[in-house]
């Protein structure tokens, strides 16, 4: 990477609210690999799509980890800034919700999945990088800065760069599904022997070489993920193995489950569990017990049940999302201004290769 040029033009689209429908694309070299971007706005401004192509170092990245002092301004700056960590400081993501259902059609299984947060323009992304699956997932473009100002000081081929590298939810080709949830405690990592990688970089790695469940938590065993215990994964496939994907004293657990909020899932951390995210979980449940058969309408309905409206405006739900990991589409609604739009759903496809 210490040969490859960026020429990227700029990513100040995202941020442009009134752009419609514009169309980018450049080619970075790198030796022999090529990189495309291909960046699109909706005609409503709400929403980005960055399609990449090709290279994006992201294997670079995982032989070095998130500590080499002698990494590229881009590591450097993955390094210093795509760190949960810092949302100690800052606005902390509180209350995200994702569960797994059974399709009613009998094809497969859905997930529902709120991302509680505050408001930016969120992203979806497509890879397409050689020897890894393709995916798509959703990204918040401001999850790696504390304030605007922060954001508007980073180069626009940063911001586009780091696109892959933070991952909030999303589904690969082989119908692998992962999101990371904030979860209320921080314990200390076991450093020792692993390459340090950050949570929204599991998420990468999974979504890059993840077949099943099972898969996805062998591929974490060789890394330590470095924010503290802050996060938890959940990740599910197309067999229905679904598991929260936990630190627990310094070591990688994954325990069967079909619901996520806020809360350790592995039994006897002793870890007080929050208000809101045992009222999130016991209304999921509620409605798992009802009946785990749902279409899409009642997975939507379920999520709008645990929507969060923060009165201080410093965390909501962002975004609802419903992912088909059989066919490998997704229906996403949007918060526009104070509320969340549920008649207006954007539909979303992982294309075929």
């Amino acid at each position: 990477m210490s040969t490859r040029t960026r020429s990227i033009i700029a990513l100040a689209i995202l941020i442009a609210l009134a752009v419609v429908a514009l169309v980018l694309s450049t080619a970075v070299p790198d030796d022999d690999q090529t990189v495309i971007f291909d960046v699109k706005v909706d005609a409503d401004g709400k929403l980005a799509y960055i399609d990449m192509t090709g290279d994006y170092g992201f294997e670079d990245y995982l032989r070095h980890g998130s500590s080499d002092l002698d990494l590229t301004d881009f590591y450097e700056y993955l390094k210093d800034n795509v760190t949960c960590g810092r949302y100690i400081n800052g606005v902390i993501p509180r209350n995200c919700s994702v569960f797994e259902a059974t399709d009613a059609d009998g094809s497969g299984y859905l997930v529902g999945r709120n991302f509680d947060y505050r408001y930016s323009m969120p992203a979806v992304v497509y890879t397409h990088a050689d020897g890894c699956y393709r995916s798509m997932s959703l990204v918040d473009m401001r999850m790696f800065v504390d304030t605007d100002e922060d954001y508007r000081k980073l180069p626009a081929d940063v911001r586009l760069n780091a696109a892959p590298y933070i991952p909030l939810d999303g589904v690969n080709e082989k119908g692998v599904f992962v999101c990371v949830n904030m979860v209320h405690n921080v314990s200390e990592m076991d450093m020792s022997g692993k390459t340090p990688i950050f949570t929204t970089c599991a998420l990468r790695i999974i979504l890059d070489h993840a077949d099943s469940a099972e898969k996805a938590v062998e591929l974490l065993q060789d890394y330590s993920l470095r924010a503290e215990g802050c996060y938890h994964l959940f990740v599910t496939d197309t067999s229905g193995d679904s598991r929260a994907i936990e630190v627990i004293d310094g070591r990688i657990k994954a325990t069967p489950t079909e619901l996520m909020t806020n809360h350790y899932i592995y039994p006897g951390t002793g870890v007080p569990i929050s208000e809101s995210s045992q009222q999130r979980y016991d209304i999921i449940r509620n409605a798992l017990d009802a009946s785990d058969v749902m279409d899409e309408d009642r997975v939507k309905d379920v999520l709008v049940s645990v929507k969060q409206d923060s009165p201080d405006l410093s965390h909501y739900t962002r975004w609802s999302i419903v992912y088909d990991t059989e066919d490998l589409t997704a229906t996403l609604y949007l918060r526009i201004g104070q509320t969340m739009d549920y008649d207006h759903p954007i539909r979303l496809e992982l294309a075929a290769a």
